[in-house]
């Protein structure tokens, strides 16, 4: 009879810990879920859009470059 009573105590501490663990886990995932959807937020508000000041600039910039290269070349190929 002693058996059955350490194996109930056993089987008991086993289901305690068991619990634990789960709300542990629980509390991990709430933790990832948070951190994930601030990165997620950090990272929407690092990509340029359309509106971006330096998005502009930089696509001004390069429309800038093209037409100095396409009119030093259209320049070349009317002197020859």
């Amino acid at each position: 009879m002693g058996d059955v009573k350490a194996l109930k105590r056993e089987n008991n501490e086993l289901k305690k810990r068991i619990s634990q663990l789960s709300k542990d886990f629980k509390s991990m995932q709430l933790m990832q879920d948070k951190m994930a959807e601030k990165r997620k937020v950090y990272l929407s508000s690092k990509i340029p859009n359309e509106n971006d000041v330096q998005f502009l600039s930089n696509g001004y910039d390069e429309l800038v470059k093209f037409k100095k290269r396409y009119t030093k070349r259209a320049d070349e190929g009317l002197s020859t």
